[in-house]
């Protein structure tokens, strides 16, 4: 999905929608990138109609889970290109009622009367234009005894983070759930690389009469296009499950993408260069550690460009290995099979071969001695000695380090500052590296006490003797 600038466009939305907003609705049937309707922000027309629920003295029939979808919309238009968003207009064949709602009412309903399980008139008198319902917002707006000046405050504060000692660390939505179902409303915790309300352009009122002088107000809630990109946690009271995704607008809705390759190159063509490679590695490291990774596949004919993309924009902190990680089932088998690399000599993408080999322990002794002289595969190795717990890949990297060009490496640890490498790091490189005894500092961590290090030590010791066959290793080699 390439950024398209359509800041002129939803201007021109504007001007139409104040100038005459029945002629703009009724030009205007579809949604779109910058253009969405929803029929209410909390108001529940199925709750309001519940022949369970419906006495004098009930609350009003609200369910935050519909304001959850508009603020998703809101975060989507500020990730992409703005937006306009219309409150209290429905799509004509849209039932007020879902079909499985009646249908559970009906069969659990003890109620027998002509008003029972939804069977009533609605609760609004809404207007038609062409496939488009007008019901406005004056119900929602009289049953919670708001005027717009506290609708407009109360949508800012819902979907504000807030600042300060009042800073959140998540929005709540609690669903209601529907008495016939039988089933409980589910919490639903979201948090946020930002707060979404300050994007927030403005929040306006619009009145419109039908031809019997029945008055509708509509919300209007105006985005603008965010400098940075908005980040979605999502996590529902009763699950382990979290959802890691970035909400964009795609041909007239609002989709929660955690597709990890297709975020990337979104951020690319949307965001700063800087800014969308400190996202997308944010985001790599989320899903890879979610339990989502585990479900992430690519076709395999998309293997040649994703090994690409991670060459090209292979960064540190990890982030092209987190991208290994969530794919490693596919990429492992391709990108260990020097068949199809056997003519490669791109530096980005040696480099990449080395380092992935590095973090599969398969295959590093070919690509380490392919690439003694490539800058960008020292660093990549350099860069992988302080990545914290990947102990195995350390170790390995550290071996790899011992047959690159030395006066490449003093060079870069001397300038690349960046690099985070620590002075115990920095002695053992100077130390074992220049004389090419890792071997003995990989011993004598095995033989330390230090538990699962020693003990992946210990295993790395074993990968040398049977890739390298170096006797210093002093273990009998498998092979």
């Amino acid at each position: 999905m390439n950024y398209i600038d359509k800041s002129d466009q939803v201007q021109t939305l504007l001007d139409m929608l104040i100038k005459n907003p029945v002629q703009f609705l009724r030009t205007h049937q579809q949604e779109s990138t910058i253009l969405e309707y929803k029929a209410s922000f909390e108001y529940d027309a199925a709750l309001d109609l519940c022949p369970v629920l419906w006495r004098n003295d009930q609350k009003p029939p609200l369910n935050p889970l519909l304001s959850q979808k508009i603020f998703q919309t809101l975060a989507a238009f500020a990730n992409t290109q703005g937006g306009v968003l219309i409150i209290g207009v429905a799509e004509k064949n849209a039932p007020i009622v879902e079909p499985k709602l009646k249908y559970q009412c009906k069969l659990n309903s003890k109620i027998d009367h002509a008003m029972a399980c939804y069977e009533t008139t609605q609760p609004f008198a809404p207007m038609e234009i062409d496939n488009l319902l007008v019901v406005g917002m004056d119900v929602e707006l009289a049953l919670t005894g708001w005027g717009f000046d506290k609708f407009q405050r109360h949508l800012s504060d819902r979907f504000s983070m807030g600042k300060g000692k009042s800073q959140k660390k998540y929005l709540e939505f609690k669903s209601v759930g529907y008495p016939c179902f039988g089933q409980p409303g589910v919490k639903v915790k979201i948090s946020v690389s930002e707060s979404v309300d300050q994007h927030i352009e403005d929040v306006f009122p619009i009145s419109l009469s039908d031809d019997k002088d029945r008055s509708y107000t509509l919300g209007v809630v105006t985005v603008r296009p965010a400098p940075r990109p908005i980040y979605l946690t999502i996590q529902e009271s009763d699950s382990q499950s979290i959802l890691y995704a970035l909400p964009l607008r795609k041909t007239g809705k609002t989709e929660l993408e955690n597709d990890l390759r297709r975020i990337e190159t979104y951020l690319f063509n949307r965001f700063k260069e800087d800014i969308a490679e400190e996202i997308a590695q944010k985001l790599a490291r989320h899903i890879a550690g979610s339990n989502t990774a585990a479900a992430a596949t690519i076709p395999n004919d998309e293997l040649p460009m994703l090994t690409e993309r991670l060459a090209s924009k292979w960064r540190t902190e990890g982030w092209a290995y987190r991208l290994v990680e969530i794919y490693g089932r596919q990429l492992k088998p391709y990108l260990s099979d020097l068949k199809n690399w056997k003519n490669e000599t791109r530096p980005n993408v040696m480099a990449l071969l080395l380092l992935v080999s590095i973090y599969f322990g398969t295959g590093w002794e070919v690509w380490t001695v392919k690439n003694t002289e490539n800058a960008e595969a020292i660093k990549g190795l350099l860069e992988t000695l302080h990545m914290k717990d990947w102990w195995r890949t350390r170790f390995r990297a550290l071996y790899a380090l011992q047959f690159m060009n030395h006066d490449c490496i003093a060079e870069m640890l001397k300038e690349e500052r960046h690099l985070k490498l620590s002075e115990q790091t920095r002695q053992v490189l100077m130390t074992h590296v220049h004389e090419k005894s890792v071997v003995k500092f990989i011993k004598s961590v095995s033989e330390a006490d230090l538990g699962e290090i020693s003990k992946k030590a210990k295993q790395v010791l074993v990968e040398i003797a049977a890739l390298w066959n170096d006797k210093n290793v002093g273990l009998q080699c498998p092979l």
